[in-house]
């Protein structure tokens, strides 16, 4: 009888495997400077990922302390020149994200049969980290694990994202946008997360199928900023269908409130776990 043994690679700042084992863990660091947020991008050299599919993303948040993880995006990419550790308020194209971690949020545990698609190339994951200082002191630590397989899965996912235009909010004033995007082929929606910062009020998602029939999707009443959760979803789509995302906002302060990566700026995104992974592109532009 074989014996099976997993494998785990711990890596601080990046290690070198000419071949990714099953599970990998990451270590990194949460700190931002005095009075202030950051985006900190953490990259690692995790091996060659061909031929292999996500099955869990697990995250450890740092303890409450001086320094708050506003959040943690995990990406996938091919060729990263930024070095270990870099300020990267926006993520350099290509990039895939795998999963967002937010206070409140599971960890991605996908059903026995599925597997989350790597794009071809992956080399490197990383992780970038919104940080928020609000006292004097030390920095804190996180981790994320990822689980993976070699064995090609019965359904093969990906993730599809969206996100509508930010109006320039006006002060003490409520105000809206909506985007749609039309699906280039058939899929199946397991998971939706949703996106905004403090200004946000509502935030709701939805299908417009073209029989004229409408399936929500998620519908947040009210937005809670500490609490932005990915939700367990079950919504086919078909190609030629529209996926809607409206957020709303109501803007308390004497400034207008614009676009940006700050929490006191303003963003409204929905991504969408589809399978087949081959299905998750949308048609044309969407608005």
């Amino acid at each position: 009888m074989k014996t099976s043994r997993l494998v785990v690679l711990v890596c601080l700042f990046g290690c070198s495997t000419s071949e990714a084992p099953p599970t990998l863990t990451f270590t990194f660091p949460v700190d931002a400077p005095s009075n202030s947020e950051i985006y900190t991008c953490y990259a690692f050299d995790a091996g060659s990922l061909d031929n292999r599919w996500v099955r869990s993303i697990q995250w450890t948040a740092p303890s409450a302390g001086d320094v708050i993880m506003h959040h943690a995006i995990l990406f996938a990419v091919s060729n990263w020149s930024q070095g270990a550790v870099s300020t990267c308020w926006a993520m350099p194209s290509p990039a895939t994200g795998l999963q967002v971690w937010v206070p409140g949020s599971d960890s991605l545990v996908l059903p026995d049969d599925m597997g989350l698609e790597l794009p071809p190339n992956t080399s490197s994951l990383v992780v970038q980290v919104h940080a928020i200082r609000v006292a004097d002191g030390p920095a804190t630590q996180g981790s994320v694990t990822v689980n993976t397989t070699s064995v090609l899965p019965n359904r093969v996912a990906a993730w599809l994202t969206m996100s509508a235009p930010i109006p320039a909010l006006r002060p003490h004033m409520t105000d809206s946008s909506t985007a749609s995007c039309v699906a280039a082929g058939s899929f199946n929606v397991i998971r939706d997360w949703a996106h905004m910062h403090l200004a946000g009020y509502e935030f709701q998602g939805s299908v417009l199928h073209q029989n004229g029939g409408v399936d929500p999707l998620v519908d947040v009443v009210p937005w809670d900023f500490y609490r932005q959760l990915t939700y367990t979803v079950d919504v086919n789509v078909s190609a030629g269908d529209q996926v809607q995302t409206t957020c709303i906002w109501h803007n308390n302060t004497d400034n207008y409130i614009f676009a940006g990566p700050l929490t006191t700026d303003e963003m409204c995104n929905q991504a969408l776990l589809v399978w087949p992974a081959a299905s998750a592109t949308w048609s044309g532009t969407c608005y």
